[in-house]
């Protein structure tokens, strides 16, 4: 009875979710991609094909692609993306999220396949504060 009380008591994903969620194609070249980050403020996009997460392009990435010393301005996001995040469900006890975001950078939230929004750490952060 305490665990059901406590699981009642404790916030889900959907509460915490930003529900603004900037994405980019598969086929975005990385300039319209920086040019998108840059605009909207943030430090990671989802990679998205046909409504589905498909990956995550950071500024880790592109970082690392620009000090290879390569010509980058034929790249892609799907050339340079890293795996997907976790996709969890709107009902998801952020117990699970803290836990998910020890080992990712951002949480994505779907439901029967849609995006819906993101978790990350800031996000979390701002909501227990």
């Amino acid at each position: 009875a305490l665990e059901e009380m406590t699981l009642k008591e404790e916030l889900s994903a959907a509460q915490v979710m930003n529900k603004r969620i900037v994405i980019v194609a598969g086929g975005e070249d990385v300039h319209a991609i920086i040019k998108k980050m840059k605009k909207y403020a943030i430090s990671q996009v989802p990679v998205v094909e046909k409504g589905k997460a498909i990956g995550l392009v950071t500024e880790g990435v592109l970082l690392d692609k620009m000090s290879s010393g390569g010509d980058i301005s034929q790249l892609r996001a799907r050339d340079i993306m890293e795996e997907c995040p976790p996709i969890i469900t709107p009902q998801t006890r952020i117990s699970v999220v803290a836990h998910l975001l020890h080992h990712f950078t951002i949480v994505l939230v779907a439901e029967k396949g849609v995006l819906l929004g993101l978790v990350s750490k800031a996000d979390l952060i701002e909501r227990i504060a």
